[in-house]
């Protein structure tokens, strides 16, 4: 039987959470460049790491589910799960489902809300 010692665990959590975290960065500096470059990668890392820890606070631990929620995260700003602005996001992201259905509400509440946006800004326009 193999047992795992706790100061053995967490070097091995702490490990994939940076190997995590790399990835992301090198991944959002492609999607996102002009943005990634005015923040530098320090800038970059930290808004990854509060993204990752949002994530884990919404019980949300899937790679592609934090991937899209750090994409949001671009798109809506750092705070769009708690942002009165975007109840939607908040609605999702508390409910009492699983994590698969909650980054599954909270991408159709998302291209809801864009596509709200996108028909007021076209309204404001003709008038």
């Amino acid at each position: 039987m193999l047992i795992i010692r706790k100061e053995q665990w967490d070097a091995l959590t702490e490990y994939s959470r940076k190997r995590a975290e790399d990835r992301y960065v090198k991944l959002f500096f492609r999607r996102y460049p002009d943005e990634s470059e005015q923040m530098g990668e320090p800038g970059l890392r930290r808004r990854i790491t509060r993204g990752m820890q949002r994530c884990r606070f919404h019980g949300i631990t899937d790679a592609q589910h934090v991937e899209q929620f750090i994409d949001m995260m671009f798109t809506w700003g750092d705070n769009f799960d708690t942002s009165p602005e975007r109840p939607w996001a908040a609605r999702a992201l508390g409910a009492d489902v699983h994590a698969d259905m909650k980054m599954r509400q909270l991408a159709i509440n998302a291209t809801a809300a864009q596509e709200a946006e996108f028909v007021k800004k076209m309204k404001r326009n003709k008038g």
